[in-house]
């Protein structure tokens, strides 16, 4: 334990020394600087300045090489060709929305062979109204009356036209919740009522065989189809079996109408 004491201050001893010595060089190194008028601090400056120009240089050197330069070239290439897909992108995206217009526009053109009326754009979806009804950019100058049957392209009656202005007219869905229409299905007589979302319900009884796919047909409208059975559905216990009837297009979708002239 003695001996281990010994040794410890030794030790301590040793290192002030050391730290003495270090104090009394950077003191007179001050003082020097300080009786020279700072000739120290001036070459320590000097000293320094050449070699953060030095650094620069070489900094300047490697990345001016080849290496770096190539890949500025590329990353300036790269946002070059982003930037030019995107707009190829743009276009084709344009180019797609003309196309299925025009598509569903020859379409309808049957339509104008058939029957009198015109050809109108849907301006808002029934998902923007909670009334089941949307908007088209017809009205009394196109002419557009309220009471006109709206038909798809696919000539089926989607709704009546109720409210009319200059430019645009208001249409309400043939299956806006609630609705009920005299519809003809498998050859009996009944009312379809709307549930909305292009989708209405149906009692038929069931001795009558209903598939699906088979088309509801509406008298009032001159015997054009409202929709199509999607689905059929009946208890043991129930005289009378329910019949899911479906618009067999998407009201979301719709870009365009034909409106009957009355």
């Amino acid at each position: 334990m003695a001996e281990f004491s010994h040794r410890s201050l030794h030790g301590a001893t040793a290192g002030r020394r050391r730290l003495l010595a270090v104090t009394v060089l950077v003191v007179g190194l001050l003082v020097f600087d300080t009786l020279s008028g700072g000739i120290l601090r001036s070459g320590v400056r000097s000293f320094s300045a050449r070699v953060w120009t030095s650094s620069a240089h070489m900094r300047e050197a490697v990345t001016s090489g080849g290496y770096f330069v190539r890949q500025r070239t590329l990353a300036t290439e790269n946002l070059a060709l982003k930037d030019e897909l995107a707009q190829y992108r743009e276009k084709a995206a344009g180019y797609d929305v003309l196309y299925q217009e025009n598509m569903q526009l020859r379409t309808m053109l049957h339509l104008a062979d058939k029957h009198q009326g015109i050809t109108a754009p849907v301006v808002s979806s029934t998902g923007s109204s909670p009334y089941g009804t949307f908007l088209i950019g017809a009205g009394t100058n196109d002419p557009v009356r309220e009471g006109d049957v709206v038909l798809t392209d696919g000539d089926f009656v989607v709704g009546l036209v109720t409210d009319v202005l200059g430019r645009t007219s208001a249409v309400r869905a043939l299956f806006s919740a609630g609705v009920q229409t005299d519809v003809i299905i498998a050859g009996a007589a009944v009312t379809a009522v709307g549930d909305g979302g292009g989708n209405a319900h149906a009692s038929v009884p069931r001795g009558i065989v209903v598939h699906e796919g088979d088309a509801v047909i509406a008298g009032i409208y001159g015997g054009r189809a409202i929709g199509v059975v999607g689905k059929v559905e009946s208890a043991p216990t129930s005289a009378d079996q329910t019949v899911y009837i479906r618009l067999p297009v998407d009201l979301s979708s719709l870009r365009y109408v034909y409106i009957l002239h009355s």
